[in-house]
């Protein structure tokens, strides 16, 4: 938890901000080789999975210098907001080498990615 104020000319805000985060990453790989006299074949196929969340709540205050409760947190022009984030992406990548007679190299990959995103914030 974080504790902010800030003075701004004739007012103080203050706010605690509260927040949680959490970060997934899934990774598969599936390999190949192959050596045939003079030929040489290696293969890699793979999924990538990544996923980020992030919630957090804050409350937050305004006071005038002049006024008696500068740090409270119970003034009728308090605002409390949440919100959450959730990212996630999905990835698809392949790679064939083919050699031969370890002189000539023909290499092909192809990767392709997908990204879902979403936040919402509530005040």
């Amino acid at each position: 938890m974080e504790l902010l104020i800030k003075i701004m000319e004739t007012h103080v805000i203050a706010y605690p901000k509260q927040g949680v985060k959490n970060s997934l990453t899934i990774d598969n790989l599936l390999t190949f080789n192959k050596t045939i006299a003079r030929h040489s074949i290696d293969a890699l196929l793979g999924t990538s999975w990544m996923r980020e969340y992030y919630r957090y709540m804050t409350n937050s205050t305004i006071n005038d210098l002049g006024g008696t409760d500068i740090t409270g947190f119970q003034n009728e022009d308090g605002k409390i907001s949440a919100g959450d984030s959730n990212a996630a992406l999905l990835s698809f990548f392949a790679r064939v080498n083919y050699d031969y007679d370890n002189k000539y190299l023909l290499s092909l990959s192809v990767r392709r990615d997908s990204l879902l995103s979403s936040t919402k914030i509530i005040e």
